[in-house]
């Protein structure tokens, strides 16, 4: 059972990479490091409904940067100016 899922884990993590491998994907991954409050904390002073809903988008970049395994400098690298408009 453990080798199925490390062997799950391995499939994932290369769809992940192949996914944003290319230039596409990086201008996606900057989007998304804006939008998920990768970079700035996700605590709203007198919201705690807009810190929740932030700390979800924050929780979803965790995931891609976890199966990614990409390192803070890496993260701060992505070009605002390589997001979508």
């Amino acid at each position: 059972m453990r080798e199925v899922f490390a062997r799950l884990l391995r499939r994932r993590r290369l769809a992940y990479r192949r996914t944003f491998a290319s230039r596409d994907g990086q201008a996606v991954l900057a989007d998304l490091r804006n939008f998920c409050c990768a970079t700035r904390p996700s605590f709203q002073p007198g919201d705690s409904h807009a810190t929740a809903l932030r700390e979800g988008r924050r929780e979803v970049w965790l995931r891609l940067q976890m199966h990614l395994n990409m390192t803070e400098k890496q993260i701060w690298q992505l070009s605002d100016e390589n997001a979508p408009e």
